[in-house]
């Protein structure tokens, strides 16, 4: 979608509506609402202004494809001959085709111009298709959307409040048997192009691209090196092609690392990138489902009321403009306890599959939830996701990074099987030494050789020799932001502003070192660095002999 780019036809033909309309060959595809429904699911969620229909062809029709005499039945060959054969006399496609979108039962609620042909036998892509296992529509062709009735353009998943054109869908009734349908009688070519002609100008084309959950299939390295660099943050490129690969591919991701390795930095810059709103919370040993899911509390004249925990309001948000969980400290809380139907709503790996079970939300209307936001917008809002197996779908694009301290001994539980399948692990370590001092440097704003950084940067490498512990890079920012506002403000030497800096940066990384580790690490920094000697020293008496 974003190598390939259109001919210059195509510019020509939308720079006139009526031109357009007036070559056009018309074309009825008459099919379920619940093919529709997909169809125009994948014009507002997916390749943005386009989407496909098809005919079904049996593999006898099939055989003929190729050959000189006519291979597909009907009015697909129709369609199929006459795009093929301008294009191999003319170059170029003369005769434009615009199809309408009828909706049996219903009627006509859309328009669009057809720019692709194509045999797809391989990819299961309606929901008929996807049920049985098998391709039934081979022969698909892509349209760019001309114009949709103001009710479908509203709410493209929503097909219970979609309305038809009334004085098209009189025009194409004659047209309207199931498949795609060839408009030939004079009368009705008429009378459908000068109502088209009508529709095409009063239709507002922004509608098509406004972001239906966010733009994560956008999502791209590229992308998000961008955000990382003008947040003035610093990563290996390894670290945002897995983070990048693993969203793209449906996981969550688990970001793992010590602490000052930019973690929550990072989770922020991904919902940045992708246009979805950041909902932050932190986990802790108290944490319950009540915390994560929710559950049922004391309201008002001591009825019990709902309220909805991080995960259901996080996924409101997203039902109404994206947005992205970020789950800080997950190692603090028994996550198996704490997640409780998270592992239900996400148990697959598809997230074509993924699905809020019915029951909780039977659980939900069993409380007054008046009073929850969250909770009033899924019981609004994910019925129009449609019904699978257990439950109503949740968007596919919706995404949990949750964040570990992998220092943290103190709270750090076992993260089980069940939860580690559900994400993708992507550890976070600080960046090549001469990289990190650079960033560090543009962060401070001060020139790349700055002696105030660099020394900060080989006082904060020395550490991490000695100790064999990953001091992040915000470590390294603390120390250096410290000893520059020691160094110009209070007019200490560079060298005893560094000292001072990292005794009060570097204690809180040290935190679970053995003695002889902290002791080898002291006798280290007497020289130079005494302030800080002495403080890791008096880091003895929370370390048992």
């Amino acid at each position: 979608m974003e190598s390939a780019t259109p001919i210059k036809l195509l510019e020509d033909l939308f720079r006139d509506k009526d031109k357009l309309v007036d070559a056009a060959d018309l074309w009825v595809s008459a099919g379920s609402l619940e093919h529709w429904r997909w169809s125009l699911e994948y014009a507002f969620r997916y390749e943005k202004g386009f989407t496909y229909w098809g005919s079904h062809i049996s593999a006898e029709e099939l055989k003929g494809i190729f050959a000189v005499t006519r291979g597909v039945g009907g009015s697909s060959a129709t369609l199929l001959e006459s795009a093929t054969l301008e294009l191999v006399r003319e170059t170029r496609v003369r005769t434009p085709h615009i199809v309408l979108f009828y909706v049996n039962g219903l009627g006509v609620i859309g328009a669009g111009l057809v720019t692709q042909l194509e045999f797809d036998l391989l990819n299961l892509f309606w929901p008929e298709e996807r049920k049985e296992g098998r391709v039934l529509y081979p022969f698909r062709f892509k349209m760019k959307i001309l114009w949709l009735t103001p009710s479908v353009a509203r709410n493209p998943c929503s097909p219970d409040k979609w309305q038809a054109d009334d004085e098209l869908t009189a025009a194409a009734r004659s047209n309207a048997r199931s498949g795609l349908n060839h408009v030939m009688r004079a009368e009705a070519v008429a009378r459908i192009k000068d109502l088209l002609r009508v529709r095409l100008k009063e239709f507002d084309e922004t509608v098509l691209f406004a972001p239906a959950y966010g733009r994560l299939a956008e999502l791209s390295v590229e992308k998000l090196s961008e955000v990382v660099k003008r947040r003035k943050l610093v990563f290996n490129r390894e670290v945002l092609v897995r983070v990048v690969s693993a969203l793209k591919c449906g996981k969550h991701v688990l970001l793992m690392g010590p602490p000052g390795t930019g973690k929550t930095a990072l989770a922020k810059a991904v919902a940045e990138t992708i246009g979805f709103q950041p909902y932050v919370c932190t986990a802790n040993s108290s944490w319950t489902r009540y915390d994560f899911i929710g559950g049922p509390v004391i309201g008002e004249g001591g009825r019990m009321a709902w309220r909805s925990g991080h995960l259901l309001e996080a996924l409101s948000r997203h039902l109404e403009e994206g947005c992205l969980l970020i789950v800080e400290e997950l190692n603090r809380a028994e996550a198996d306890k704490v997640l409780a139907e998270f592992f239900t709503m996400f148990a697959s790996n598809d997230p074509g599959e993924w699905v809020f079970p019915f029951s909780l939300l039977d659980e939900i209307r069993s409380y007054d939830y008046s009073r929850d936001r969250g909770a009033r917008i899924l019981l609004e809002k994910l019925p129009q996701l449609g019904e699978r197996l257990g439950g109503y779908a949740i968007p596919s694009d919706f995404r949990v990074v949750a964040t570990v301290n992998s220092f943290d001994r103190t709270y750090l539980f076992t993260l089980g099987f069940a939860l580690q399948r559900r994400f993708a692990v992507v550890e976070i370590n600080p960046p090549e030494p001469e990289e990190e001092r650079k960033a560090v440097a543009r962060q401070l704003k001060r020139g790349e050789d700055d002696e105030v950084v660099r020394l900060a940067s080989e006082l904060v490498k020395k550490v991490r020799a000695l100790t064999g512990r990953i001091v992040g890079t915000a470590t390294l920012v603390d120390v250096a932001m410290i000893a520059l506002d020691a160094h110009e403000k209070e007019g200490m030497s560079i060298e005893d502003a560094i000292d001072l800096a990292a005794s009060m940066a570097l204690p809180s990384q040290l935190e679970g070192l053995p003695r002889d580790v902290l002791e080898k690490l002291a006798s280290n920094l007497e020289e130079g660095y005494k302030q800080t000697a002495e403080v890791v020293r008096s880091l003895y008496r929370y370390v048992p002999e």
